[in-house]
């Protein structure tokens, strides 16, 4: 046999195996056991290699989901920032615009008093006019209209103006004997008289605890003067009536 043979005694019968065979079982053998190895090598780590990015995608999951939270919370901050300024913006432009209007109406109502006042004045004016040039009717029934006008605009300080009228008006009634009105004017001043009352008895005093003594004092006189007026006409057209 040749050198590079083996014999191998085998139930008695010799066997020639070659080492060429030999050597490809050994490599099957080691090539097996290795490519074992390396499986488990290869599982091993791509176990690993999974876990690690396992860990990485759960890290990246985590730092995103902060951010998106953290982005949220921004947002909602924001919004809320947002809103609060726009509220306040608009509280504040609301009530800018309610005292712009409240400064207006003061000013319209200071305005339709002066008017009003004016009005007044101007009756009171014709009265003492006509007074001075001996029309004592024409004077009373100024004076009349002076008060009719206190009592359709009151304000408290247009009673000094109704007590000139009244004055004028209790001194000065004789100056209706002449007119075939006498009586139905008479009863008109009646009537104007108690309204005046009225407008009296609803004055709004001042919140100064002095200022309001002062106002409640004259508001007093005048009705009183209303009182003897009203007295003094009533006791003329019942007069007349008999």
């Amino acid at each position: 046999m040749p050198c590079d043979s083996l014999f191998v005694d085998f139930l008695g019968v010799n066997h020639c195996i070659s080492f060429d065979t030999v050597r490809v079982v050994l490599d099957s053998v080691f090539t097996i056991d290795l490519l074992n190895k390396s499986q488990e090598f290869y599982s091993n780590s791509f176990s690993d290699l999974l876990m690690v990015f396992t860990i990485f995608i759960a890290v990246v999951g985590i730092i995103v989901g902060y951010k998106i939270v953290n982005d949220i919370l921004l947002i909602k901050r924001t919004i809320k920032k947002t809103a609060e300024k726009t509220a306040e913006e608009t509280e504040r432009r609301f009530k800018n615009n309610i005292d712009k209007q409240n400064q207006e109406m003061a000013r319209l109502s200071a305005l339709v008093k002066e008017l009003h006042e004016q009005e007044i004045l101007n009756w009171l004016t014709q009265a003492r006019l006509a007074k001075t040039q001996k029309q004592k009717f024409h004077s009373f029934m100024c004076f009349d209209h002076a008060l009719a006008s206190v009592v359709n605009h009151y304000d408290k300080t247009f009673v000094q103006y109704g007590r000139i009228a009244l004055e004028e008006i209790r001194d000065n009634f004789s100056a209706l004997n002449g007119s075939l009105n006498k009586v139905k004017i008479l009863r008109l001043i009646l009537e104007r008289i108690e309204k005046f009352k009225d407008c009296l008895f609803k004055t709004n005093y001042s919140e100064d605890e002095e200022m309001a003594s002062k106002e409640k004092a004259y508001v007093e006189d005048s009705l009183n003067l209303c009182t003897t007026v009203k007295l003094l006409l009533g006791q003329e057209l019942k007069s007349l009536d008999q």
